[in-house]
């Protein structure tokens, strides 16, 4: 893997999880009926489900020159 696509990776993974805590940051609030809790719920779970495919990217990408 070139360093630009390892970088570009690595650059994805980085703001994947900084959306990730700014859900957690929300949910950790208490729950409001009728509110965006589930919204957030189901944007956490997308933004984690990204960051493990683009960390088995990574991981993928690391066995190819």
């Amino acid at each position: 893997m070139t360093e630009a696509a390892k970088k570009d990776l690595v650059n994805a993974l980085a703001e994947l999880v900084k959306e990730r805590r700014l859900c957690a940051e929300l949910l950790s609030k208490p729950y409001e009926r009728g509110g965006t809790y589930e919204a957030t719920m189901l944007r956490f779970v997308e933004f984690q489900t990204a960051i493990e495919a683009v960390e088995r990217a990574l991981l993928s990408e690391a066995d190819y020159p």
